[in-house]
């Protein structure tokens, strides 16, 4: 804790102050505090040499010779009731992170929760969540335009998780930055890329980025992720065993993240992703695997090169878990955009079972 105290000296009294839980610092000159149960960022500008020296340190204390752009770059670890997790540049594409989190050793009577209307039945501040928001009217939706625009919109700003589909070059990277440009500026995002691309412009975010070739994997990655306290995790693309980790992360309450993907379609691309998952070396019933993703993305946007033209929307449907009977998902378009070609309308794939809705499109 001396260590900690003399390396990060500027921002000791965050350090000492009991209603300070988490101390993040996104780079050198962006820090981050969570106060009393607030966000806010802190006017205190380190030096690279400050963040590095201390990530050493602490590197040693866990028996890592600290390498940039390796493994070893990374920490994740214990010391003296604090989580510390941190990550040296190149991996930290903006410069070194490091995220201190401190394990309170306060218990608050149940006579607290009532008194501060953390029990009560409706917000004592009266604030209307944007996670709230009621869907947008699917049967406008269906008719494209400025009414799917309104449904992405609602996506991202209800922070509800989904999926980009398509191949290389259809603009789901590019789609994906639309979408990003409507956060809210107050999340916490965190990316993970293996090559930068995505264009977060939320003050409070990390970006890091892989290299598989040094070891420095997008499952290892994720896993740091969950040590930054994210809001949102957003996963630049999803190729293998990191997809569980993403899964069972956006299933533990980190609303809002999304990622893209290959498939050839809307409809199959849970398919590829449950074939990303058994990689990851899981013993788990392929029926609860199934569950998991229908309720970790129940959005799925297919978006392809057509005419020229790629980020083409061709499809977007809903995923209602699946059929206990077939153990098939259950979808319901919500988009289909008829082909350029003639007489050539699109399809499903007969592998998922369909549903259709009297909002969904006929």
């Amino acid at each position: 804790m001396d260590e900690v105290r003399d390396g990060l000296f500027p921002l000791r009294e965050y350090i000492d102050s009991p209603s300070v839980t988490e101390i993040m610092i996104n780079r050198p000159d962006c820090v981050f505090v969570e106060k009393d149960g607030q966000m806010q960022h802190v006017d205190v500008t380190l030096t690279e040499m400050q963040v590095k020296r201390l990530i050493t340190i602490l590197g040693k204390l866990v028996g890592k010779d600290v390498t940039p752009g390796t493994p070893d770059g990374i920490i994740d670890s214990r010391f003296d009731g604090l989580r510390v997790a941190a990550a040296l540049q190149p991996t930290s594409f903006n410069g070194h992170c490091l995220c201190l989190r401190r394990h309170s050793n306060s218990v608050f009577p149940l006579e607290s929760y009532v008194a501060t209307g953390r029990f009560a039945d409706t917000d004592p501040e009266g604030t209307l969540l944007a996670s709230d928001a009621p869907p947008p009217d699917l049967a406008l939706v269906s008719k494209g335009g400025e009414h799917l625009a309104r449904f992405f919109e609602w996506l991202v700003r209800s922070k509800q998780n989904f999926l980009v589909a398509g191949s290389t070059g259809s603009g789901k990277t590019a789609f994906l930055n639309s979408l990003i440009s409507l956060m809210d500026p107050e999340s916490r995002v965190l990316t993970i890329e293996d090559t930068h691309e995505l264009m977060v412009n939320v003050p409070n975010s990390v970006v890091f980025e892989s290299n598989e070739q040094a070891g420095v994997t997008s499952r290892m990655l994720v896993k740091l992720a969950l040590r930054m306290r994210p809001d949102r995790i957003l996963l630049g693309e999803v190729r293998g065993p990191e997809s569980f980790d993403l899964m069972r992360a956006v299933n533990s309450g980190h609303r809002g993240s999304f990622a893209t993907l290959h498939a050839n379609s809307a409809p199959e691309a849970p398919l590829a992703l449950e074939k990303m998952i058994l990689t990851s070396g899981i013993d788990w019933p392929l029926a609860s695997i199934r569950a998991d993703i229908a309720a970790a993305f129940p959005y799925i946007v297919f978006a392809e090169r057509r005419a020229k033209r790629s980020g083409v929307v061709s499809e977007v449907v809903r995923l209602d878990g699946i059929d206990q009977q077939t153990g098939r998902y259950l979808v319901t378009p919500i988009f289909l955009r008829s082909s350029y070609e003639p007489n050539v309308q699109p399809h499903f794939p007969h592998l998922v079972a369909e549903r259709t809705t009297a909002t969904a499109v006929a």
